[in-house]
């Protein structure tokens, strides 16, 4: 495959740092993929520290048994980007950068004194300062020896790629530390719960040794929604619907973008799954191939229902823990005072140290919605009726 892009346009002030003059910037660059590919300034730059006359050439060298890409500032001769490739469950092919910049000089080697991982050229997932560059520092002789292994409680083994772990989900969540290992949960250990008399159909899913998030599973007429889609969790959940309720899995519900609720969101979708999400997080889920959304917003929320049992799904604006932050009420199809109320929610809610407070809250904003004048919604009825269920 080969490219070429022909710019012409003008910079913002935004860049007067760099180009007190402000110039237009026009260049072109070619680019080819294969053994023998390349990318190539043929014309100009769109560098902000150089001349915008100067031609930079060739800019990148690419690894092919790394699968790696560097490029070079054109005037030190320094690489200033690693680029790497990841396969992520969401994003898909997803660009993963090391970034480089403040080159100082210590005992005749450039060191770089900031970094950056970004991912997508948008997101920066970790930035990092070295205040100070020591080469070639004393250390005692066993400075880098680990444990002996009778003082320790896992054995020492080399590190290894384990099946079913990206590297894209792994750097996510561990690129500033240690990776906690594979995920522990076990469908043996994966305990069910019918929430309420009059909502046998609702069924609260945990995993008792890997309890991370807890699922809401409801059983409707037509088909079953699934609350959350964890990593690695997702595979028992499908399994114990699958085994149990018998019915195909129509609707997922993840609460957030947070990936350690959604991370394996994809494989409801490719089971022929909806994703319900409010309307401003919609283009994020759009990205999974074949995605179908339904989406609602702060005046209209989703109701779904059946002749027995009614879902909720809520989104406020300046929501926290996240943008697309969003909760969901579940009761029977015609509540009355005494019926019991589901409140599912993730990260955010809290009963310390107002704990009648915050069950006041929850149970007037379950009734937002269309059928706000059929439920009367008090405090009093929170007490005996309402759980919360919390991801």
């Amino acid at each position: 495959m080969a490219q070429r892009i022909d710019r012409n346009y003008q910079l913002s002030d935004y860049f007067f740092f760099g180009t007190p003059s402000i110039p237009p910037v026009q260049f072109s660059l070619v680019m080819k993929s294969g053994p023998e590919g390349y990318a190539c300034y043929t014309e100009g730059n769109d560098f902000v520290f150089v001349p915008g006359n100067v031609t930079i050439g060739y800019t990148d060298l690419h690894d092919k048994d790394l699968d790696l890409t560097v490029a070079f500032n054109p005037e030190t001769k320094l690489p200033f980007v690693f680029r790497s490739f990841e396969d992520h469950a969401i994003f898909g092919r997803t660009e993963n950068d090391l970034r480089l910049f403040n080159y100082k000089e210590v005992d005749g080697i450039m060191f770089p004194t900031q970094r950056l991982v970004v991912q997508n050229s948008t997101s920066v997932l970790e930035q990092t300062t070295f205040a100070k560059v020591i080469p070639n520092p004393k250390f005692p002789d066993d400075f880098f020896d680990g444990l002996d292994e009778d003082k320790s409680a896992t054995p020492r083994v080399p590190p290894s790629k384990i099946d079913g772990y990206s590297h894209a989900e792994i750097g996510e969540y561990w690129t500033n530390a240690l990776w906690g290992g594979p995920y522990a949960g076990t469908y043996d250990n994966l305990t069910s719960e019918t929430l309420g008399e009059d909502l046998p159909n609702a069924h609260r899913l945990l995993v008792e040794n890997n309890p991370v998030v807890e699922h809401l599973v409801l059983d409707f007429e037509d088909g079953v929604i699934v609350y959350e889609a964890p990593p690695h969790q997702t595979d028992l959940v499908i399994r114990w619907v699958k085994e149990n309720l018998k019915k195909p899995i129509t609707h997922i519900f993840p609460t957030h973008h947070h990936h350690d609720h959604n991370y394996d969101i994809h494989k409801y979708v490719e089971l022929g799954a909806k994703i319900i999400a409010p309307e401003v997080g919609a283009p994020y889920w759009k990205q999974i191939p074949g995605a179908e959304i339904i989406t609602f917003t702060e005046e209209e929320p989703f109701i779904y229902s059946d002749d027995t049992m009614q879902a909720r799904f809520i989104w406020h604006s300046e929501a926290p823990h996240a943008a697309d932050w969003s909760y969901s009420i579940v009761k029977t199809k015609c509540p009355t005072a005494n019926s019991t109320m589901l409140a599912y929610e993730a990260d955010a809610f809290s009963t310390y140290p107002f704990r009648h407070a915050a069950c006041i809250w929850m149970a007037e904003s379950s009734c937002v919605g269309r059928y706000e004048s059929q439920y009367h919604c008090c405090s009093n009825t929170w007490k005996t009726c309402s759980t919360v269920l919390s991801s």
